[in-house]
């Protein structure tokens, strides 16, 4: 079957509504696409909000660190899988892990934006009230929210997200 130059033509020009691609000669936005459809991975190599069994110990850092680790597990196995290196995750909805005990808990990995961000400044900084810089740097924080602990028994769970 052979096409006409017209048929050809119009296949051509609708290509890009079809897949999303931009067609022969149509320019590529100089925006980034931030909707791509996609879950974003997190630090454990999963979707976030993906429901998980992670397994691990609270950090203890050697030298003391100025930040709070009473959150801080450090992460070697999900869902049963060891990870080829082990990650560092805070733990959203447990006050504090135990020292020394190995972790095993269900849950999903979230965040979400920390600190101020640019805006915050340049519109305090136009009301004549500028603010002073802080530590905690603007920018996404990834969490992980323990819905049930497997072990250690008796933990306490707060409800939500709260960090």
């Amino acid at each position: 079957m052979q096409l006409s130059w017209q048929t050809m033509f119009i296949l051509v020009a609708f290509s890009g509504v079809f897949t999303g691609q931009p067609s022969a000669g149509e320019k590529k936005p100089d925006y980034p696409v931030i909707r791509t459809g996609q879950t974003p991975l997190g630090l454990l190599g999963r979707p976030i909000g993906e429901y998980l069994t992670v397994e691990g110990q609270k950090y203890a850092p050697k030298v003391p660190l100025m930040e709070d680790t009473r959150r801080t597990l450090i992460v070697d196995t999900v869902n049963g899988k060891k990870l080829p290196k082990p990650v560092r995750v805070t733990i959203a909805t447990i006050e504090t892990l135990p020292d020394g005990v190995r972790c095993v808990f269900k849950g999903y990995e979230s965040g979400g934006m920390l600190g101020l961000p640019p805006g915050a400044f340049k519109a305090a900084e136009e009301a004549g009230q500028p603010l002073e810089p802080r530590t905690l740097v603007w920018g996404w924080q990834f969490h992980f929210v323990v819905t049930s602990a497997v072990s250690p028994k008796g933990l306490k769970i707060q409800k939500g997200e709260e960090r």
